[in-house]
């Protein structure tokens, strides 16, 4: 997605996390989680390609979404994390903020790796 001359993943949001505009994401983001952002997708696409069940660019989808992981990708000392989200300025500068935070599986590495190694599957 193109937006004011800058290229944007195709499911980046001009909102909030939250659903709503807010000063703080005043140009949106693109939310990694498995429950709330391209985590979920990466996870249906994969179950579907795995039963079969393909569209279309359905495995170029796969694979976009992996190497956006991928590219975000944060290594700990506890091992790797992702950030939940990723703002414009993020995405300008290349970097994340601190984490990782809370070890749900909805933002989580344990929801991320499932993710992705259904991908891989």
């Amino acid at each position: 997605v193109k937006h004011d001359g800058e290229l944007l993943p195709g499911w980046w949001s001009h909102l909030a996390p939250s659903g709503t505009t807010s000063p703080e994401y005043p140009e949106g983001h693109a939310n990694n989680g498995v429950a709330h952002g391209i985590g979920g997708p990466l996870a249906v696409l994969s179950l579907a390609a795995r039963r079969g069940v393909t569209v279309d660019g359905h495995r170029d989808a796969i694979t976009r979404i992996l190497t956006w992981l991928d590219h975000w990708q944060q290594d700990g000392p506890d091992g790797p994390w992702w950030p939940y989200w990723i703002t414009r300025e993020q995405l300008r500068s290349g970097t994340t903020g601190p984490g990782p935070s809370r070890p749900s599986w909805c933002y989580g590495t344990a929801g991320f790796a499932r993710a992705q190694q259904l991908a891989a599957l």
